[in-house]
C-alpha cells in the first residue's frame, strides 16, 4: 500500500562509529536504481515504481533501470526503454530470458539466463543488432546485477572460494578488477563519478561502504548490520589453534536481515535490506543513507 511505502526515518542503533541511520523508502521494495534527484525499485508481485519530485508513479513493467534520459523495464521478455521524462517508449524488443536491467542514453546492458546459466550482455541503442557478451557464464547466484555508469558497467562475481568486484569498459572492451577478498562476499557495486559503492558480506558484520573507485582501500563505513552467521571459536575445542580466526571485536549477533542491492547518487547511497517472509521469500525494504 502506498501509505507503507512513505518515508519514514529508522531508529537504528549502529555499532560502528560514523555510520549513520537510514530512511526506508519503500517496503516492500527494491533494486534501486537512480538518475539525478528520480529513483526507481521494484516491488516484488506488483512492479517498478519512479519517485519524482515527490510524486511516485507506478511503471508498466518490472526491474527498471535509469541512466542518463534513459529509463527501461521489462514485462517477461519484452524490454521497454523510454525517455525518462515522458516515459515515451524509444526501443521495444524481446529478450528471452532477461533478468536484469541497466541503461544509458548509449547502452542497454542486461542479465540473462541462458542454457542453465547467467551472463551480462550489453546492446548499443544506436544499433540495436550490436550486442556484446561481457562475462563467462556462471552458475545461477554467482553473478550480480549490472550498473551502469557513463561507459562502465559494474558488477560483482561471487562464489564459496571468494569474491570479486569488476568493471567493463564498453568503449574499449578492457575489463578490470577492482576489489576482491577470500574471506568476505563483495557485492552489488555502483559508481558515481570517482566513487564507489557496495556491499561487504564478512564473518563479524555487514557493511554498506563508500570508497574511491580506483583505490582498494576500505572507504567509509555507511550503514552496518550484525553478521549473516553468529561468530565461531575460530578452532575445534581440543584442536590446535594455528590458523584460527581472529575473534570480531565485538562478538556480534546474528541478524537474519541481509545488505543487498545498491545505488548511488550525490547525495545518497541506497541499499535493499532482505529479510525471511513468509513461505521462505525473502521481503525487501528499499533505504537511503546520507553521503
Amino acid at each position: 500500500m502506498l501509505t507503507a511505502r512513505v518515508a519514514a526515518v529508522l531508529v537504528v542503533a549502529l555499532a560502528a562509529g560514523g555510520a549513520s541511520a537510514a530512511t526506508r523508502v519503500a517496503s516492500p521494495g527494491g533494486d534501486p536504481s537512480v538518475e539525478g534527484t528520480d529513483l526507481v525499485w521494484q516491488e516484488p508481485g506488483v512492479g517498478g515504481f519512479l519517485l519524482r519530485n515527490g510524486q511516485q508513479t507506478q511503471l508498466p513493467g518490472n526491474d527498471p533501470a535509469l541512466g542518463d534520459t534513459r529509463i527501461a523495464w521489462h514485462v517477461d521478455e519484452a524490454v521497454t526503454v523510454a525517455d525518462s521524462a515522458t516515459l515515451t517508449p524509444v526501443l521495444q524488443e524481446a529478450i528471452p530470458g532477461v533478468q536484469k536491467l541497466a541503461v544509458s542514453d548509449e547502452w542497454l546492458v542486461y542479465r540473462i539466463a541462458v542454457s542453465g546459466k547467467e551472463e551480462l550482455r550489453a546492446q548499443s541503442l544506436a544499433d540495436p543488432t550490436s550486442t556484446k557478451t561481457l562475462t563467462q557464464a556462471k552458475a545461477p547466484g554467482r553473478l550480480g546485477r549490472p550498473s551502469l555508469s557513463d561507459d562502465l558497467v559494474l558488477y560483482h562475481v561471487a562464489g564459496p572460494g571468494g569474491s570479486a568486484l569488476f568493471f567493463y569498459d564498453l568503449s574499449t572492451g578492457k575489463r578490470r578488477q577492482l576489489r576482491s577478498s577470500k574471506v568476505a562476499q563483495l557485492l552489488n557495486p555502483a559508481r558515481l563519478g570517482g566513487k564507489l559503492l557496495y556491499v561487504r558480506l564478512a564473518r563479524c558484520s555487514q557493511q554498506l561502504r563508500l570508497g574511491a573507485l580506483d583505490a582498494n582501500g576500505a572507504g567509509r563505513v555507511l550503514y552496518k548490520l550484525p553478521p549473516l552467521a553468529g561468530q565461531d571459536a575460530g578452532h575445534e575445542r581440543s584442536h590446535t589453534r594455528q590458523g584460527e580466526h581472529l575473534p570480531c571485536a565485538h562478538p556480534p549477533k546474528p541478524t537474519s536481515r541481509m545488505l543487498w542491492t545498491t545505488a548511488l547518487s550525490g547525495t545518497d547511497a541506497y541499499v535493499t535490506v532482505l529479510r525471511p517472509g513468509s513461505g521462505g521469500r525473502m521481503t525487501p525494504s528499499l533505504l537511503a543513507i546520507s553521503r
